[in-house]
C-alpha cells in the first residue's frame, strides 16, 4: 500500500510523527513538502520505502502538487498533515485518490463564529479579512471532498464529542504524540531547564515563569534555555526580567536564540534537558479564532515532551494527555511553579520520573498511533 503525505505549511514535527507511525507498518510513503520542512526531518532520510518530493519555495507548494498529480494515482490515500482552512484564495487540487486531513484547530473548523476574538482592533480587521473563509467553514464547504477527518489525540476527540460538533464524516484519531527516544539521565550539574517553543507571548504566559525563576532557590549551577527563535532584539520587558533574575542568582545562565534553531541542534538541547517548563496560556489564536490549548488544539512543546520522554511542568489549563499524569505536572500560578521548581531541583524529581516505568512507550508507541486510521483499510496492523 502507498500513502502520500502532504505538509503544505511548516508543521515538521507533525509530519515527523506521521512518517514514523506509518513507516513502521511497512507502508510505502510519498512525502510532499517544502525544503524548509524537509531540512528538519534529517533523521528520516535513510528510511527505506520513502519517496521525497521537495518544493524549494513553501509558497509554491500547491502549484508543485498540481504538477505532480500523476504521482497520486498509485496511492491508496493522501493525507494533508495540515490544511489551509482560513485561506480561501488557495485552490486545492482534485486528487485521483481518496483524501484525509488532520484537523489541528477544532474551533476554527467546526465552531469558528462562537470562538472569534473581538478583544483588539487588530483582531477585528482579521475577522473581516477571514470572514469569507469562516463562513465557508461554518457551512462545511471546505470539507467537501475529504474522505477521512483525523484528530491529533484522544483528548481532542473527546472534546469534539463533548461539544457535539457536526462532521460530514466520523473523525478518527491519528495520534501525533509519538514516543521515540528517552532523554538523557544525568546526575551532574548544571541542571538544564528547557523552555521550548518560539519566544513570544502569543500563546505563552511568561509572567508566572519569570516570577518563579526569580523567587526560586537555586543552590546549584543551573542552565536555562529558551529553546526557540526570540528575534535579534528581545523586547525591553523581557530583557529587564531576565537581567533581574541574573542579578539575583549568580549561579544560573540563561540562553536565548536570535534566529531559527536547526532541528538537529534543537533535538540535542531537548535530549540534554533535565526537565522542561511549558508556560502556556489557555487560549491561542489561529487567525481571529480562539483555540484552547490541550482541548481544541495541541501544543508542539507537548509533542517534544512525549517524543523524548522529558518530564515537564505545564500550565494547569492544558488538558494532560492520557498516561502522562506523572510526567506532565500542572501548576496553577507562580507560587505553585516556584514550589515545584524548588522541589524538583532539591530532590532531583525529574530523574525519579525518568527512571520510573514510563507510560510514553505504552500509550504513545508509534505502532499504535495510526490504528484507527489504518482500520479503514484492509490492512493488518503491526502491534508490539
Amino acid at each position: 500500500m502507498i500513502i502520500a503525505l502532504i505538509e503544505p505549511e511548516l508543521h515538521a514535527e507533525v509530519l515527523h510523527s506521521f512518517i514514523l507511525s506509518l513507516h513502521c507498518h511497512h507502508i510505502k510513503l510519498k512525502v510532499f513538502t517544502s525544503s524548509a520542512v524537509s531540512e528538519s526531518l534529517y533523521d528520516l532520510y535513510d528510511l527505506q520505502n520513502i519517496e521525497w518530493f521537495i518544493c524549494k519555495d513553501p509558497g509554491e507548494i500547491y502549484t508543485f502538487i498540481v504538477n505532480h498529480l500523476p504521482q497520486f494515482e498509485s496511492c491508496a490515500d493522501v493525507i494533508w498533515t495540515s490544511f489551509p482552512f482560513l485561506v480561501k484564495r488557495i485552490k486545492i487540487p482534485e486528487m485521483p485518490c481518496s483524501q484525509s486531513v488532520l484537523i489541528h484547530n477544532l474551533h476554527t473548523v467546526f465552531d469558528p463564529l462562537r470562538n472569534l476574538d473581538f478583544s483588539t482592533v487588530k483582531n477585528m480587521f482579521r475577522i473581516i479579512k477571514f470572514l469569507p473563509a469562516i463562513l465557508a467553514l461554518k457551512s462545511q464547504k471546505r470539507l467537501t471532498g475529504i474522505d477521512r477527518i483525523l484528530l491529533p489525540s484522544t483528548e481532542v476527540k473527546n472534546y469534539f464529542l463533548h461539544k457535539k460538533y457536526y462532521s460530514p464524516v466520523k473523525p478518527l484519531v491519528f495520534q501525533i504524540l509519538v514516543h521515540e527516544n528517552p532523554s538523557f539521565i544525568k546526575y551532574s550539574t548544571p541542571i538544564k531547564i528547557t523552555i521550548p517553543g518560539t519566544f513570544s507571548d502569543k500563546g505563552r504566559d511568561y509572567d508566572p515563569l519569570f516570577n518563579a525563576l526569580y523567587d526560586a532557590q537555586f543552590n546549584e549551577e543551573i542552565e536555562i534555555v529558551f529553546l526557540g527563535k526570540a528575534g535579534k532584539q528581545l523586547p525591553e520587558k523581557w530583557r529587564h526580567r531576565i537581567k533581574k533574575i541574573l542579578n539575583k542568582h549568580d549561579n544560573i545562565n540563561i540562553t536565548t536564540f536570535a534566529e531559527f534553531i536547526p532541528q538537529q541542534e534543537y533535538n540535542e538541547h531537548l535530549l540534554q534537558s533535565d526537565f522542561m517548563i511549558i508556560p502556556l496560556k489557555k487560549w491561542k489564536l489561529y487567525g481571529p479564532v480562539k483555540e484552547w490549548f490541550g482541548a481544541s488544539a495541541l501544543s508542539g512543546s507537548v509533542l517534544d515532551a512525549v517524543r523524548f520522554a522529558i518530564p515537564a511542568l505545564i500550565s494547569s489549563s492544558y488538558i494532560i494527555p492520557k498516561g502522562l499524569d506523572n510526567s506532565l505536572i500542572p501548576y496553577s500560578d507562580e507560587k505553585e511553579l516556584t514550589s515545584l521548581i524548588n522541589d524538583w531541583i532539591k530532590n532531583k524529581t525529574y530523574n525519579q520520573i525518568k527512571t520510573s516505568e514510563s507510560s510514553h512507550s505504552i500509550f504513545y508507541n508509534k505502532e499504535l498511533a495510526a490504528k484507527e486510521y489504518l482500520s479503514t483499510f484492509s490492512f493488518k496492523i503491526i502491534e508490539k
